[in-house]
C-alpha cells in the first residue's frame, strides 16, 4: 500500500480530508495524520510515507520548510501542498521543491484530490522503476567484462541464436550486420622473460583489454571479450559493401592494438583472425576452427608474422622426441650443484629435438611442466603453491614452442637461483624476505621498504632481523645478492658487468668491492679462476 502522511493545524480539516477518499480502493493507507510540524517531523520518520500532503500555512515551521527538510531525510517523497489561498512567492517556492501539485482548499474537491494522489503514485512507481533500470545498469556496468565472458560461452556452445543474441543487446552488443569476421589475440608470454613476474599476467592482461576496447570497440571495429588467461576473442561484424575490404579493416585495427599495446605495455601480442562469413550461428564452429588453427602452427612462430590469417599449411607430428623425461637424472645432478648453465643446456636441447622432430605440443608442454615440477618439488616449500600452480596453467596456454620453451627455461633459472640463494631461515617471515629479494634482485631494497612489506614498524623489523640473522638487513641483503653473483658467474655468457646490472649496482667498482667483501676476491678474479 502507498503510505500517505496529512498535516494540518485545522483538526476538522484533518478529519475532512481523511474521509474525502476511500483511500484504500486506490492503493493507499493513511499513516499518519497530525497538526503541528513538530509532531510531522517525529512522525515522519517513524512512518516514512512515500507521499506528504501538508498545509503550507502552519507555525512554528511552514509547509515549505518542512517539505524541504523531509526532502532532505528522503528524496524520493512525493509532496502535494494545501493552502488557503493563492500565494504567488508560495507556489513559486512550491515548483521549486518540484512538488507534484498546488491545490486550494476552497476549491478542493474528491475528484480534484484524487487526481493528485493518483498523479503522486504515478511519478513515485515512475522514479522507482528509474532507480531499478539505473541499479541494473550500474550493476550490468560493474560485471560487464564477466557478463560478456557468459555470452561468449552461449554463443560458443550453440545454445540458441535467440537467447545469446537477447543477453548480448542488454550488454550494448548489436550485430546489424550479416557479416563476421573472429579474431583470437593472445599474449606472446615470451615477451614478460626480464620485464614481468608470474602474477603480473593478469593485470597485463586487464590492461590489454582496456586498449583493445579503446582501439576496436569505441571505433566500431570489433567486440572485444575476455577468453582464457591469455587470450581475447575479437567479434568484427560488417555489411556487405563492395568499397569496403573487412579483413584489411580487421587487420589495420589489430596493427594498431599490437603497436599500442607494445608502445604501452612492452608486452607482444598476436593475432589469427578468419575469413569472412555470413550468420552469427556460424560463429562457435569458425571460433573452434580458429582455436584449433593456434596449436597447428605451434612451431612454425606463426609464420613470421604478427598478425596471421586462416590459412597455411599446419605442422604434422613425426613422431617422438627425446624428452626431458629422458634427462631426468643429468637435470637432477646438474641442480643439485647448482649449475643453472647445465640445466639451462638440457632443457634446450629437448626442446630442440622437440621442434625438429615436431613432438605433439601438448606432448612437449607436458614434458617442461612434469620437469619444472621435479625441481619445484626438490626445491621443497620454498616456492609458494599458489605461484607454482600459476606457472602451470600459463604454461598450458602457450601457443608458441618459442613461448613454452622461454617460459620452461626461465622458471628453470629461477629454481636453480632459488636453490643456490642463502638457506632460508624457518621463521616464515624470513622466507617471505628471501623471496622478495629474489624477485627485486634489480632493486636497492632499505630495511624500510622491507618493514613496511611486512607491515611491521621499521624500528621493529630491524631489532627482529637482527636478532634472528646476527646481521642488520643490508649486509644480509648484499650476501644473499653476492652468493648469487657466484653462481651467476659460472656461466661463460654471463660478464661481470651484466651480473651487476642483474643484482642493481649499476656501479661495477661497487659491486667489485662487495664481493670482495663477501667472496674474499674480485669478480673478475673469481671468474678467471673458473677457465
Amino acid at each position: 500500500m502507498f503510505r500517505v502522511m496529512l498535516i494540518d493545524d485545522d483538526v476538522p480539516m484533518l478529519r475532512y480530508l481523511q474521509k474525502m477518499l476511500a483511500w484504500e480502493e486506490i492503493g493507499c493507507q493513511i499513516s499518519g495524520a497530525v497538526h503541528s510540524s513538530v509532531k510531522a517531523l517525529k512522525q515522519f520518520d517513524e512512518i516514512r510515507p512515500h507521499l506528504v500532503i501538508t498545509d503550507i500555512g502552519l507555525p512554528q515551521m511552514d509547509g515549505i520548510k518542512l517539505a524541504e527538510e523531509f526532502r532532505r531525510k528522503q528524496p524520493e517523497v512525493r509532496i502535494v501542498f494545501l493552502t488557503c489561498h493563492e500565494d504567488f512567492h508560495y507556489a513559486q517556492q512550491a515548483v521549486q521543491l518540484k512538488a507534484d501539485d498546488y491545490l486550494i482548499k476552497d476549491e478542493l474537491t474528491a475528484d480534484k484530490l484524487e487526481a493528485s494522489v493518483k498523479k503522486s503514485i504515478r511519478l513515485a512507481r515512475a522514479m522507482a522503476d528509474h532507480e531499478v533500470q539505473l541499479s541494473y545498469r550500474e550493476e550490468v556496468e560493474r560485471h560487464k567484462d564477466v557478463l560478456k565472458r557468459t555470452f561468449l560461452r552461449q554463443l560458443e556452445a550453440d545454445r540458441g541464436e535467440g537467447i545469446a543474441m537477447d543477453m548480448g543487446r542488454k550488454l550494448g552488443i548489436e550485430w546489424r550486420h550479416s557479416e563476421f569476421i573472429v579474431g583470437l589475440g593472445y599474449m606472446d608470454l615470451a615477451s614478460l622473460s626480464g620485464q614481468y613476474r608470474l602474477e603480473d599476467v593478469e593485470l597485463l592482461k586487464y590492461a590489454w583489454y582496456n586498449i583493445a576496447l579503446e582501439v576496436l570497440e569505441q571505433t566500431g571495429s570489433a567486440s572485444v571479450f575476455m577468453d582464457d588467461p591469455t587470450r581475447l576473442v575479437l567479434i568484427g561484424n560488417y555489411k556487405r559493401d563492395l568499397a569496403v575490404n573487412p579483413s584489411e579493416r580487421m587487420e589495420s585495427a589489430l596493427a594498431e592494438l599490437q603497436d599500442k599495446t607494445r608502445t604501452f605495455l612492452k608486452l607482444d601480442t598476436r593475432y589469427e583472425i578468419s575469413g569472412l562469413f555470413s550468420g552469427v550461428q556460424s560463429l562457435p564452429v569458425v571460433l573452434k576452427k580458429l582455436r584449433s588453427e593456434l596449436g597447428a602452427h605451434y612451431y612454425d612462430g606463426n609464420r613470421g608474422r604478427a598478425i596471421a590469417g586462416f590459412t597455411g599449411e599446419a605442422y604434422k607430428a613425426e613422431g617422438e622426441s627425446v624428452s626431458l623425461r629422458e634427462k631426468r637424472d643429468a637435470m637432477l645432478a646438474a641442480f643439485e650443484r647448482g649449475d643453472e648453465r647445465e640445466v639451462a643446456e638440457l632443457i634446450a636441447e629437448a626442446a630442440e629435438h622437440a621442434r625438429d622432430s615436431r613432438m605433439p605440443a601438448a606432448q612437449w608442454t607436458a614434458s617442461c611442466s612434469e620437469a619444472i615440477r621435479l625441481l619445484e618439488d626438490e626445491s621443497g616449500d620454498a616456492l609458494p603453491d599458489q605461484e607454482q600452480e600459476m606457472f602451470h596453467s600459463l604454461l598450458r596456454h602457450t601457443s608458441r614452442w618459442e613461448e613454452t620453451t622461454r617460459l620452461t627455461l626461465d622458471r628453470a633459472t629461477a629454481l636453480v637461483r632459488l636453490r643456490s640463494a642463502p638457506a632460508a631461515l624457518p621463521e616464515p617471515k624470513l622466507k617471505a624476505i628471501d623471496q622478495y629479494i629474489l624477485n627485486h634482485l634489480t632493486e636497492h631494497i632499505s630495511s624500510v621498504t622491507m618493514a613496511n612489506k611486512l607491515y611491521l614498524n621499521p624500528s621493529y623489523f630491524s631489532r627482529y632481523f637482527k636478532k634472528l640473522t646476527g646481521l642488520n638487513f643490508i649486509d644480509y641483503a648484499h650476501g644473499f645478492k653476492m652468493k648469487l653473483a657466484m653462481q651467476m658467474l659460472r656461466s661463460k655468457e654471463e660478464t661481470v658487468e651484466l651480473v651487476s646490472m642483474k643484482l642493481g649496482y649499476s656501479d661495477r667498482t661497487y659491486f667489485s668491492k662487495v664481493f670482495k667483501k663477501y667472496n674474499g676476491m674480485t669478480p673478475g678474479e673469481y671468474k678467471a679462476g673458473l677457465k
